[in-house]
C-alpha cells in the first residue's frame, strides 16, 4: 500500500478526522477524538489496521476536490462503463440547533452520474 500522505484528503469536524485516500477508502480514522483509539489504521499497517472502502468493482481512474465553500470531500470515478463520485464529510454538533444531541458521524454517499 506504499502511499503518500499526498494522497490523502482528510474530513473532520475540529474534534477528530478520517484520512480518504484518492482510490476511495478511508484508511485512518480515530473518533470520536483525536486521541481516541483508531478504529480504521491502514495507513500505519496495511495488514492489522483496516479500511473502508467504497468504489468501482472494475479498474478506474480518480480524480479529487472539495465541494465548492464545503468541507466535504468529493472523489470522482471514471470507468469504461461510466462514472460515480463519492461524498465523505463529518457531521458536527451545531450550538443553538435541534441537531445539538445528534451524535457526530463520518458520513460517505455514492452516487452513479452516468452509466453506459
Amino acid at each position: 500500500m506504499d502511499r503518500n500522505i499526498s494522497d490523502y484528503g482528510v474530513i473532520g469536524n475540529m474534534r477528530t478526522a478520517a484520512l480518504v485516500s484518492s482510490n476511495g477508502s478511508i484508511d485512518y480514522c480515530s473518533p470520536p477524538y483525536f486521541d481516541s483509539p483508531t478504529v480504521f489504521a491502514a495507513l500505519l499497517d496495511e495488514r492489522k489496521g483496516g479500511y473502508f472502502s467504497l468504489k468501482p468493482a472494475e479498474a478506474f481512474s480518480s480524480k479529487r476536490e472539495y465541494l465548492s465553500g464545503t468541507c466535504i470531500l468529493c472523489t470522482s470515478f471514471t470507468t469504461d462503463n461510466g462514472k460515480a463520485t463519492l461524498y465523505d464529510m463529518t457531521s458536527c454538533r451545531l450550538k443553538k440547533s435541534s441537531f445539538t444531541n445528534a451524535p457526530r458521524a463520518f458520513i460517505t454517499a455514492f452516487a452513479s452520474i452516468k452509466a453506459k
